[in-house]
């Protein structure tokens, strides 16, 4: 049997063992957690290429194109959690918050998806009058959960953020919170009246989901604020990745401005101006989650010792050091 050569080169090196058949080191240094990232969004994707009209081309259908944007937020959350394993393989145990509320972001997408087969499941599990044909409990139902569950998804995802912070909030940031509570109440309280507006004889069963909805609702603006006032602050406050926080905060801002003035929008006259204000926010609300997604993909939050903060600082304190040693050395 022959056997591998040892010894050391001229340097007194040792001669390095010889590796057996591996897997390429790109794919060693990638974490496996971010496959199911990837499969939601390549299926997500897939939908989009057989949905394309094949007798005239998507180019020429615009409602196709319409259909597609509404689809780009759902893209955008499900590759987050991708862009966060890709820049941080060691997310699960270094940021188990930030982790759970991808996730979470995740599997709101996949129940969403579930939707255009359960419906008809559980419209076939109720009987509802003729005035409500196409209401069902347990479709509502199965909607507020949807929502409690991005809900929390966001959530997670902001108290990781705050957690991975270094430095503390700039204090004109202190009434942020405060600020925000009060404008999710309000816009909230415009969704009540828009529903005021309409006169009808609802069930007990459809007055509990309404009243659900407007709950979850009022919920899904204050974790939007929440994760606002996390992005804010730490882009104030001098955190790492300058850019990502940035973009964080531009992003969770856009998507708190839609929530907050879509109800708003909701108990006026409708005009051409109204519906432009309504598109102008439909569109914030992509360039939100597409900011979100790219501020992940710059490597937010960062988890190295030194931030680019504290760079600044020692290149500052170095050359304040060496201007003195100059003055010192010319009186000298």
């Amino acid at each position: 049997m022959s056997k591998e050569p040892t010894g050391h080169t001229i340097d007194g090196t040792p001669w390095e063992e010889p590796r057996p058949p591996h897997p390429p080191d790109a794919l060693t240094r990638v974490s496996p957690w971010l496959l199911p990232f990837a499969a939601v969004a390549a299926y997500q994707l897939w939908l989009l290429w057989v949905a394309q009209p094949r007798e005239s081309g998507p180019g020429f259908n615009i409602q196709y194109w319409l259909d597609a944007r509404r689809q780009i937020p759902a893209i955008a959350i499900s590759l987050i959690g991708l862009a966060l394993f890709i820049r941080h393989r060691d997310a699960r145990s270094a940021m188990p918050q930030l982790v759970s509320g991808a996730f979470l972001l995740l599997a709101q997408r996949v129940m969403l998806l579930l939707v255009p087969t359960l419906d008809p499941f559980f419209l076939s599990l109720t009987s509802p009058g003729d005035d409500f044909a196409f209401f069902s409990p347990l479709s509502e139902a199965y909607r507020i959960l949807t929502t409690l569950v991005g809900i929390f998804g966001i959530t997670f995802v902001a108290s990781g953020l705050s957690a991975a912070r270094r430095y503390e909030s700039p204090g004109m940031a202190r009434a942020l919170p405060l600020f925000v509570a009060v404008s999710a109440c309000v816009s909230e309280g415009f969704s009540v009246l828009g529903l005021m507006q309409f006169q009808f004889d609802a069930a007990p069963g459809q007055i509990l989901t309404i009243a659900g909805t407007l709950v979850a609702n009022l919920l899904a603006t204050l974790a939007a604020g929440y994760l606002f006032i996390v992005s804010l602050t730490g882009w104030l406050g001098q955190e790492s990745p300058r850019l990502g926080w940035r973009l964080a905060a531009i992003g969770s801002g856009l998507l708190l401005l839609g929530r907050l003035l879509a109800p708003v929008l909701s108990v006026l006259p409708i005009q051409d101006v109204l519906l432009a204000v309504g598109q102008l926010l439909f569109t914030g609300s992509i360039v939100g989650w597409i900011g979100l997604l790219f501020a992940f993909a710059m490597g937010l939050p960062s988890t190295s010792e030194t931030s680019d903060a504290d760079q600044a600082d020692v290149a500052e304190a170095t050359t304040d050091s060496t201007a003195s040693t100059t003055r010192d050395s010319a009186v000298g």
